[in-house]
């Protein structure tokens, strides 16, 4: 989708230091998941995706978290905490991508 992703690093999580893609849903959020769901169920290795619902606690979260680029500051407050009603956490998979 063009809504863009931020690369963030949370302290606490599951692996120490461990990277995600952080992600607005907006109308491409249904497609997403079903596609995350489908590669499940057929075997297919990809990235993770959780859906999660945006509230005071994950926006107070993603402020105090560590933003692999630092200019994403700006894109947080504007793109993403000021609108955005769910937000994706992908997994950050090192390597080639394929759309399509």
């Amino acid at each position: 989708g063009s809504g863009g992703v931020l690369l963030v690093r949370f302290n606490g999580a599951e692996k120490s230091g461990q990277l995600l893609c952080v992600k607005p849903q907006r109308l491409e959020a249904k497609g997403e998941l079903l596609a995350s769901l489908l590669a499940d169920a057929l075997e297919i290795r990809t990235a993770r995706l959780q859906i999660l619902p945006v509230s005071e606690e994950i926006r107070s979260r993603l402020r105090k978290a560590k933003l692999e680029i630092g200019d994403h500051q700006l894109h947080l407050e504007k793109k993403i905490l000021a609108d955005a009603k769910y937000l994706g956490l992908v997994e950050f998979v090192q390597g080639p991508i394929k759309e399509g």
